[in-house]
């Protein structure tokens, strides 16, 4: 098997060609491939005119997943396929009177060898073969042979492998006398096969027959099978279809009862026995001739989509009928004309819209000598969906011919065709085209151009460009607006869910309006995935659009994982039809790094030395480094130390030894690094601080602190920190206190229950350099509280501070010892905090008390504090 590797085409209009582009190709096959493309098989006679079948999928998108030439022998004929589950195909194929068979995977690589698997080369011709996937990756096989006589049907059942699961050279399902031919297989409910084929066991006509193997190639039925149809004049042509969790199969045949050949159909039950009238009942009984009868499993249980040329007219038309598991026909009697136009209308297909109706293609003659491929679709009431007798998949110049379709999965069909060679006319090629629910060709969603992330920005967002619809602009005009969707993990859904968020399958049920988050399913095959709205923006009839997305993470050396986004476009015609793009990828990244650390101070303690710094007030911070070299150039690369915190001692530093360089650097999350702060040698404060401490008092918190010796117009910055993450802000007016060379500041602002960190600074000129900065410390809760008035004993005045835990209407008063209240300080509601009110030493008459022990009481609504002073005139 020969790659012809992955290709980058989208669809175009009237149909994107097959490559190699220089060679003839017919198509011969077409299957859905489970993910909303197509498998197609033509034959390729580019190679020596040997007839090589070349297959290829292409997806939804119109993007070729792989081509490969199936058997690089040449000669294959008979061919049919069947998709494998997984995004690759089944083939089988008969070749110099043998048959193989082919498995290409989803890389589009030879799986069973570059020429196949023998199937079977008993007879001397073998012909027919009908092949159907086992839902497991393998698949079933059954042909006419004709090792015997005139011939009989075998049957084989292949594993993912390629290995043969039943007798070698395969079982007979049915090997009486005179000829079988014409086989046709469906896959039955219990994992076997169910085969119809056209049978002349008595020798006057030909009759259909069906059987059933088991998973294990046991015959079921009857021996040689059950008959379906002995009417009068030949049944032939079968075709055998599932029939969901009916179970059994319906087969349906041409049928020459009536003297013409008319359509009828029968439903088999898991038994054998017939489910509807004997001899099946009458699909298209019309005058003339009804023939080229294509099926495919309806939308519902147990119903079968069948199409047809028909002649009643006297040229050929094209007849389709949706026959219910009763065996009713849903649709007009006799068939729903699907066209009717001048010409003869061949080679139909039929597929199901998902909705219960129909999509049916056929080669159109009513530009004939130069036919057409055409499509229509037919409503669940079989009424023609779109312009009378369909619209155009291909009008090129030239004959089109030998149509296939098969199911897009959303509406829509997949079509495959013969056309003149774009550059050859006198050769053929392949060409294949999406027409989407709606009847427009290709598939025209938005297509996302780049996802990129935004430069200069701490990350969390991406751009999301995307060209619009081509229905966007005129002259088409037909998007209403633009729905972007994120993929989420399996493992988030459940919680997203939990917390009320809305699922659906459908883009069309998008509410853009509320606030309930909204997931959308996508299923492709047997895998699943998820979407999450992100926004909406309305179209504009512009060429191409822009959307900021929020990303859940950034890419790092860490995490290098990817977001992947879908843009839909929404119709304004029709409320239900939306296009989804194809799915693109992009990450964000923090292209901010946290700023240069300041404050970088560095004093001596003893033999070590302290270097502090103020905190970085990014909120993605994530470390500091701090390196140390001999010049002031040296380059930063390996740390002394890596920390979360503002200081660091460096025990290696000795006195006398002050002729080292210190360089800090900030790191956040995401490995970004800020430019380094430099602490030069002669930066060094040399051992002012002797002590430093921090300790509760009962007005708050006090920080002592003890020097060396002090310059003429020192002054002190005291600052604090209120949380961890927070930026060191100065304290207002800080009253420092000095006692010679020790001093001391009380923070009557810190609140109980919280918990600070204080840096003191030291300035002699115009530089603040950190002299020391404390560890935490935590202001306990503290109950209703009435302090020692401040000074005591006193004269004239005091004042008294108290505090309160909470908000509360109080009274201060004084009292003398005798009891009798002699003044009012305060009688209203205060905030929580602490509070000071003075006493002038006077009575609430103004006159001034005599020296004496006086009582101050502080009174809230629940509770009653005293303390006694002393007032000395």
């Amino acid at each position: 098997m020969l790659g012809c590797g992955p290709a980058a085409a989208q669809w175009l209009e009237n149909g994107t060609p097959f490559p190699p582009a220089s060679r003839e190709i017919a198509v011969r096959r077409a299957v859905a491939d489970g993910f909303g493309g197509v498998l197609t098989l033509a034959e390729h006679s580019g190679w020596a005119g040997n007839g090589y079948l070349f297959a290829q999928r292409i997806d939804g998108y119109g993007i070729r997943r792989w081509g490969a030439v199936v058997d690089t022998l040449g000669g294959a004929y008979y061919p049919c396929i069947v998709p494998d589950g997984s995004g690759g195909a089944i083939i089988a194929a008969v070749r110099g009177g043998d048959l193989y068979a082919y498995r290409i995977d989803a890389a589009g690589s030879a799986a069973w060898g570059a020429n196949g698997v023998l199937v079977c080369g008993a007879g001397d011709t073998i012909a027919s073969p009908s092949l159907a996937s086992d839902g497991g990756g393998g698949c079933f096989i059954a042909w006419q042979d004709m090792r015997n006589d005139a011939g009989d049907i075998y049957a084989q059942r292949l594993s993912p492998s390629g290995t043969a699961h039943w007798a070698p050279g395969g079982v007979p399902v049915c090997d009486t006398a005179q000829a079988q031919r014409e086989p046709s297989v469906a896959l039955d409910s219990a994992g076997g096969v169910i085969v119809a084929w056209s049978d002349n066991r008595d020798s006057l006509q030909y009759d259909v027959y069906a059987a059933r193997l088991s998973a294990v190639g046991a015959s079921l039925w009857q021996t040689d099978g059950v008959f379906v149809c002995a009417a009068a004049g030949d049944q032939s042509r079968p075709i055998a279809a599932p029939n969901g969790s009916y179970g059994g199969a319906v087969v349906a045949w041409i049928d020459a009862r009536s003297g013409n050949d008319d359509l009828y159909a029968q439903r088999l039950l898991d038994s054998g026995a017939s489910a509807w009238e004997a001899d099946g009942v009458a699909v298209c009984p019309a005058s003339g001739a009804q023939n080229g009868l294509v099926t495919a499993p309806g939308d519902s249980n147990g119903e079968i989509l069948l199409a047809w040329v028909d002649r009643r007219g006297g040229s050929a038309d094209i007849f389709a009928q949706k026959i219910l598991a009763t065996g009713a026909s849903s649709w007009l009697a006799g068939g729903a004309p699907v066209c009717t136009a001048a010409g003869d209308q061949t080679s139909a297909g039929i597929v199901p819209d998902g909705v219960g109706g129909a999509l049916v293609v056929w080669r159109d003659g009513r530009t004939d000598p130069e036919p057409d491929i055409y499509i229509q679709h037919l409503n669940a009431s079989g009424y023609s969906a779109w312009a009378v007798n369909g619209v155009a998949v291909c009008a090129l110049s030239g004959a089109q011919t030998d149509p296939a379709v098969v199911a897009d999965g959303a509406g829509g069909a997949l079509v495959s065709w013969t056309s003149p060679h774009p550059d050859q006319p006198s050769a053929f090629a392949g060409y294949c085209q999406r027409i989407d629910r709606s009847g427009y060709w290709g598939y025209p969603a938005p297509r996302i151009a780049a996802v990129r992330d935004i430069p200069g920005d701490e990350g969390g967002f991406v751009n999301l460009a995307w060209d619009a619809s081509r229905l966007d602009p005129w002259p088409y005009q037909t998007i209403l607006n633009y729905s972007v969707w994120r993929a989420i993990r399996h493992e988030d859904v459940a919680a997203l869910i939990a917390s009320g968020a809305r699922v659906t399958e459908t883009p069309s049920s998008l509410d853009p309006g509320t606030d309930v988050e909204q997931i959308r399913v996508e299923r492709l095959g047997d895998a699943t995935y998820y979407w999450k709205f992100i926004s909406y923006l309305y179209a504009a009839s512009l060429p191409r659009y822009a959307e900021v997305v929020q990303t859940v993470f950034d890419s790092t050396a860490v995490c290098d994982e990817y977001h992947y986004f879908q843009v839909i476009a929404h119709s304004s015609v029709d409320p239900k039809a939306a296009w989804i793009s194809a799915p693109d990828s992009g990450y964000s990244v923090d292209n901010l790094a946290p700023a240069t650390p300041c404050s970088l101070a560095a004093r001596q303690t003893g033999d070590d030395l302290r270097i502090s710094w103020k905190a970085n007030t990014e909120p993605d911070l994530s470390h500091y480094a701090i390196f140390r070299g001999m010049t002031e150039d040296f380059e930063p690369l390996d740390p002394i130390c890596i920390l979360t915190g503002t200081f660091v001692v460096d025990t290696a530093w000795t006195s006398g030894s002050n002729d080292r360089y210190y360089k800090l650097v900030a790191y956040d999350v995401h490995g970004n690094a800020s430019p380094a702060a430099v602490l030069r040698p002669d930066a060094v404060v040399a051992t002012l601080l002797q002590f430093c401490a921090a300790r509760l008092v009962d007005g708050g918190v006090m920080i002592e602190w003890r020097l060396a010796e002090i310059d003429e117009g020192a002054r002190f910055r005291v600052s604090r920190l209120d949380a961890p993450g927070d930026e060191y802000a100065a304290i207002e007016d800080a009253a420092v206190s000095r006692d010679g060379l020790s001093f001391a500041f009380v923070d009557e602002s810190a609140k109980p229950g919280g918990e600070y960190r204080y840096l003191v600074e030291y300035s002699s000129g115009d530089e603040w350099r950190a002299l020391f900065e404390t560890e935490a410390i935590a202001v306990p809760v503290r109950p209703l509280s009435l302090f020692q008035n401040h000074p005591n004993p006193f004269n004239p005045s005091t004042s008294i501070r108290f505090y309160l835990p909470a908000s509360a209407r109080v009274r201060l008063e004084i009292y003398d010892v005798a009891g009798r209240r002699i003044r009012s300080l305060l009688d209203e509601r205060l905030a929580e905090g602490f509070h000071a009110a003075p006493w002038d030493g006077a009575d609430d008459e103004g006159r001034q008390a005599s020296s004496g022990i006086y009582f101050y009481v502080l009174w809230t609504e629940k509770e009653r504090h005293a303390k006694k002073m002393t007032l000395i005139r």
